[in-house]
């Protein structure tokens, strides 16, 4: 339920908005006060949800870009710890890193000694290399035909033993 006719939502908005900003309000400002407005909050709410908004986007864009560290884990870049150049991991990740390298080296060619492959655990990951696929497709390979379990789309995955053609090592 909305607070007052939004003409005069408007009206307070702007009035607050200007207080904030010296800029008029963006095309997507004034589409999110209409939410905020559509939500029940006065003008002067909308404004400061406004301020917010910008203040939380600023702070991320401050942020660090996260990146891959294996599995389904990330790290802010640039964040070290141990030797100069080493990338965090958790216990339990290096255990599976070291698990998968061992297997590579035993085994020769396969996925778990591939740059395009990403684990999930010791046993199973998934292909970068491949364009997402659904949710059935990826995990066929597996050998899974049916499951309860909505699985969403995404790349294929793959037993660390599994060799294909777009293998690739330049370690």
């Amino acid at each position: 339920m909305s607070c007052c006719t939004f003409s005069v939502f408007m009206d307070d908005f702007n009035h607050y908005f200007t207080l904030y900003f010296d800029v008029p309000p963006t095309a997507q400002q004034l589409k999110n006060a209409r939410s905020d407005w559509r939500a029940g909050n006065t003008g002067y709410e909308a404004a400061h949800n406004a301020k917010n908004r910008a203040k939380d986007a600023a702070a991320k864009a401050l942020e660090k870009p996260l990146v891959h560290i294996g599995g389904r884990h990330f790290a802010y870049e640039g964040f070290k710890a141990g030797k100069a150049g080493e990338v965090i991991m958790t216990m339990h990740q290096k255990r599976n890193a070291a698990l998968i390298s061992d297997f590579y080296k035993a085994h020769g060619p396969c996925c778990a000694g591939c740059d395009w492959w990403r684990f999930y655990n010791s046993m199973f990951g998934e292909c970068i290399k491949t364009v997402p696929v659904s949710g059935m497709q990826r995990f066929s390979m597996l050998g899974i035909t049916g499951s309860s379990l909505d699985a969403g789309a995404g790349h294929i995955a793959t037993k660390r033993d599994h060799v294909c053609g777009e293998f690739k090592d330049e370690a």
